[in-house]
């Protein structure tokens, strides 16, 4: 049987992320902004903000760091309804379906951070963040690098993003 891995994926993605810093590619405390420019300079959210304007120059930049370990002052927009940074997210679809790594990178560069970096921690979509950063210094889709990477080397040949067709009638059924 195949099944979903869902946010499994993380895993994956912070070990490609980990392989390139062994390879001497990228480094913990770089600033996603060398890498990633429209991350560069970013506003955060002034502290009982109702506005989404209503924001102040963050105080250090994003590193690959602060991405691993869910301090950069991202949100998922899904885990806390009702807040400012949940509708932002959700009126511009951060999640939104078919959207690409670059799409969605360009998407959170036009919204202000939760936090300061480094200053808080929230679970967030800073690994998909860090996927796109996987993308860009590899060159490779992120499926791609994870393929050479993570799962040739590992023989797991039924892990990937998407089910072939012929492969659909092995997919375990999900229940809720």
């Amino acid at each position: 049987h195949l099944f979903r891995a869902f946010s499994n994926t993380k895993l994956f993605t912070s070990c490609a992320v980990l392989a390139l810093v062994e390879d001497g590619r990228i480094g913990l405390d770089d600033p996603i902004g060398t890498h990633i420019p429209e991350l560069a300079s970013l506003q955060v959210l002034r502290p009982g903000a109702t506005r989404l304007d209503d924001t102040e120059p963050a105080r250090r930049p994003i590193t690959v760091r602060h991405l691993l370990s869910h301090s950069a002052g991202l949100s998922y927009g899904l885990l806390d309804p009702g807040t400012l940074m949940y509708r932002a997210y959700t009126e511009r679809r951060v999640l939104g379906d078919g959207r690409s790594l670059a799409e969605l990178v360009r998407t959170l560069a036009t919204l202000p951070l939760a936090y300061h970096p480094g200053e808080s921690w929230e679970y967030s979509i800073a690994i998909d963040v860090l996927g796109h950063l996987i993308e860009v210094v590899t060159g490779q889709r992120l499926g791609e690098c994870f393929q050479a990477r993570i799962l040739d080397p590992l023989g797991m040949q039924d892990t990937g993003f998407v089910i072939p067709e012929s492969e659909r009638s092995r997919l375990a059924a999900l229940y809720v």
